[in-house]
C-alpha cells in the first residue's frame, strides 16, 4: 500500500469536496471520466475521487469502467449515481466508439490530463468532441501523478496548456 504525503491526501479531499459541489449544483449523476491517450491517470483519478467521497461520507457514487457497466446495465436502467472510468479518447476502442445512447446518459465528463504528457491541440480536439455531443459541463483535473509505464514527453514549448482558448475556457468552467 502506498502512503500518501499530508498534501497530497488534502487534494485529493479537495477534489472530491469541489466534485461534490459541481455535480450537486448541476444535478449530476452520471459522470464520465476520461483522458486524452491511455495511461493518462484516468483509472486512478476514478479510484481517488470515489475513496475520498467514501472518506468524507458521500457514499452516493458507484465506480463501474465503461465495459462492466454496458455488461450490466442499459442506458435507462441506470439508478445509482456512476463514475464511469472510461476509455480514453484516442484509444482504437474508445471513447468515439461509445454508442450515442450511453453518451447521452451522460450529464458531466471529467478529463484527467497528464501534466507532463497530454499535448493541447489533443485535449481541445477531445473537449470540442465532447460540446459537440452535448456535454455542457467538463472538467479537465491536472494530473501530476507519473504512471510508471508511461513514456513522460517534456511539454513543448510552442504548446502548453496556456495558449489554448477552448482549453482555457475548461479550465475555468471546471474543478480547481
Amino acid at each position: 500500500m502506498i502512503r500518501l504525503s499530508v498534501k497530497q491526501e488534502m487534494a485529493h479531499r479537495k477534489l472530491a469536496r469541489q466534485f461534490i459541489t459541481q455535480t450537486k449544483a448541476i444535478g449530476a449523476k452520471h459522470v464520465l471520466v476520461t483522458s486524452v491517450q491511455n495511461l493518462d491517470g484516468k483509472t486512478i483519478l476514478s479510484k481517488i475521487l470515489v475513496r475520498e467521497l467514501k472518506k468524507i461520507g458521500e457514499h452516493s457514487y458507484d465506480l463501474f469502467t465503461f465495459d462492466e457497466l454496458k455488461a450490466d446495465f442499459e442506458p435507462d436502467q441506470m439508478m445509482v449515481k456512476t463514475i464511469v472510468d472510461g476509455p480514453a479518447y484516442y484509444d482504437p476502442d474508445g471513447l468515439t466508439a461509445i454508442p450515442e445512447r450511453w453518451m447521452q446518459t451522460f450529464d458531466a465528463a471529467l478529463i484527467s490530463v497528464a501534466v507532463r504528457k497530454t499535448d493541447v491541440s489533443e485535449l481541445a480536439e477531445l473537449i470540442d468532441w465532447l460540446r459537440q455531443y452535448g456535454f455542457k459541463h467538463i472538467w479537465p483535473i491536472l494530473n501530476y501523478m507519473e504512471d510508471p509505464l508511461s513514456k513522460i514527453k517534456k511539454p513543448s514549448k510552442k504548446s502548453t496548456l496556456k495558449n489554448d482558448e477552448n482549453v482555457i475556457e475548461a479550465l475555468k468552467e471546471g474543478i480547481r
